[in-house]
């Protein structure tokens, strides 16, 4: 049809969107130094990777926005690691260091969601949940047990763009946001998420792409960020082409190029 995949989807409600990346686990001077390096690339969007001691946990959250300054995108995974009551008092304090904390996702264990309705009931900061949602089925649970203030849709355990796209739908019925998280993919995922950022009306305007930060993504024209910022292929389909001699090298076995 020489369409892109946006317009498949119903057109793009945005042109570009918003980059961030994960900050890994670590001491607040040792996360807000490893987030700054991020900053000076151009980035600005950021998740920190938290949940061990809400105390030192609220130290770096303060750390980072201190040197990140107020207008950049900052949220935080605690990737399981806290009680419901930990998670509340990580919430609080993050409120009263006044880091602007936009999603705390997974605060408690996967299976809890009565502990993570808890925590979604106390506090205004959004609870978004990642690890409790691996299928359409536990969406509809997160959303009757009031667990979650946004989901987690990676294009990967949604089952691709058309999964996400009802992942999206089920959650927005219920009055809920979407999220993409970061994905171990090459271009094509990189643009899947693009295009379904873009098409989704209640996807996050800030997506993760911690993959791009890491690994080669084997596109033959390079993604650049314009003030934090990429924008959305035009072009047919998913809108980016892969490097063919860089899959063939890696084919061969080259780890690195």
């Amino acid at each position: 049809m020489n369409v892109s995949v946006s317009k498949l989807l119903g057109g793009c409600q945005k042109d570009k969107i918003l980059l961030s990346t994960e900050v890994p686990r670590g001491t607040p001077d040792k996360m807000a130094e490893h987030s700054y390096e991020y900053y000076q690339q151009g980035v600005r969007g950021f998740k920190a990777k938290i949940g061990s001691n809400p105390v030192q946990d609220a130290k770096s959250l303060k750390a980072m926005r201190e040197i990140l300054g107020d207008k950049v995108s900052l949220r935080a995974d605690a990737n399981q690691g806290y009680t419901p009551k930990e998670a509340i008092q990580l919430c609080r304090l993050a409120e009263k260091h006044d880091v602007g904390l936009e999603l705390l996702e997974q605060p408690t264990k996967k299976w809890d969601l009565d502990g993570m309705a808890r925590v979604t009931k106390a506090v205004d900061i959004p609870i978004e949940a990642d690890e409790s949602a691996f299928s359409l089925f536990d969406v509809m649970n997160i959303i009757k047990k009031g667990a979650a203030d946004v989901i987690n849709a990676k294009v990967a355990k949604a089952g691709g763009i058309y999964g996400v796209k009802k992942w999206s739908a089920v959650a927005e019925s219920a009055g809920l946001g979407a999220v993409i998280g970061t994905e171990w993919g090459v271009g094509c995922q990189i643009a899947a998420k693009l295009h379904l950022g873009g098409s989704t009306r209640n996807i996050h305007p800030v997506i993760e792409f911690t993959e791009m930060m890491i690994h080669d993504t084997m596109i033959s024209k390079p993604l650049k960020l314009n003030d934090g910022y990429l924008e959305i292929p035009k072009g047919p389909g998913l809108g980016l082409e892969l490097d063919e001699e860089k899959i063939k090298l890696y084919r061969n076995g080259l780890n690195s190029i």
